[in-house]
């Protein structure tokens, strides 16, 4: 059995697909090069400890108390069952208040650190549904596509029936712009079912038009055209606006984007209501929104030392 490990993760963000892909459509999802790292220790004692940039956390393992800050990695230690004590200690590239997929890292990195100190490192597979269980035992619900980008790397086409993954190509620079504020997810998810709930028939169709949209984008990135990627990023903004997840701030970021050169397409990325604007094409920085620096990461959940 290991002493210690230690595990990393890289962010995620959405291309194509939000909220339809919680309906069963598919979703374009890829991993970024800015990474949540966790160090797992087997304690003498047994506890659980949790050092992080949140704050810390010690708590005897069979009188864990809640807390918001961690709910994912108390979820993630329950779930594993330890029978031995550990000290966690947690770094992220990026702030947990960036829409970059930082609860989904954290948990898939929590997870595969604490399978290994137990001797059974998971394939990326099994780690994909213990996360997902993890997530919807904190949240409730959520499709899994951040977890499957974080999981596995690169661009990945994510069907949430049977965990399904495509892996494809992605050359083309990306623009992240973040709008200052976010709304939590599953906030977001419930104000759109309570919004449209008098028309359940329509809402079906738009998802199934936003699937269809998707489809499009994934012909698109196997073809390496990457004109007709942006133009279908742009078309599922439009259905996005049509939900009702597209405030003013982000529609101004979509088309002062959109209005650069070399921009070939713009889109919310993430649930809407605040959080971030994603652009492919060309790189551009700009004082009137926070500019993050992001690239794609071929590499997913990585064991990176064992002692």
């Amino acid at each position: 059995m290991w002493q210690q490990v230690e595990v990393s993760a890289p962010g995620s963000l959405m291309l194509m697909g939000e909220h339809a892909v919680l309906h069963g459509q598919r979703a374009l999802v890829l991993a970024v090069d800015q990474r949540v790292q966790v160090k797992a220790r087997l304690l003498p004692q047994p506890e659980l400890q949790i050092h992080s940039q949140l704050g810390h956390y010690q708590q005897p393992l069979s009188q864990l108390q809640p807390d918001p800050s961690f709910r994912f990695i108390l979820a993630a230690v329950q779930q594993r069952q330890l029978q031995h004590g550990v000290a966690l200690h947690i770094h992220s590239d990026f702030s947990h208040q960036v829409g970059l997929g930082s609860s989904a890292a954290v948990t898939l990195a929590c997870l595969q650190a604490l399978a290994v100190l137990q001797g059974q490192e998971l394939s990326p597979p099994q780690l994909l549904r213990e996360a997902h269980q993890v997530v919807l035992q904190v949240q409730g619900r959520g499709s899994g596509s951040d977890l499957a980008a974080s999981c596995y790397g690169g661009l990945l086409a994510y069907q949430p029936l049977g965990y399904q993954v495509e892996s494809l190509p992605l050359d083309c620079p990306l623009s992240l712009w973040y709008a200052g504020y976010k709304t939590p997810t599953p906030q977001v998810i419930e104000w759109v079912r309570q919004t449209h709930q008098s028309h359940p028939q329509w809402l079906k169709q738009l998802y199934e038009l936003m699937g269809s949209t998707t489809e499009l984008a994934v012909q698109a990135c196997l073809q390496q055209d990457w004109y007709a990627l942006g133009h279908y990023m742009n078309h599922q903004h439009g259905l996005l606006d049509t939900l009702g997840v597209c405030d003013a701030t982000l529609a101004a970021m979509v088309y002062r984007l959109r209005g650069l050169s070399g921009v070939l397409g713009a889109k919310i990325s993430g649930s809407g209501l605040g959080d971030s604007v994603l652009a492919i094409g060309a790189e551009h920085r700009s004082a009137e929104y926070l500019s993050i620096p992001v690239r794609l990461s071929q590499k997913g959940v990585s064991v990176d030392d064992c002692h």
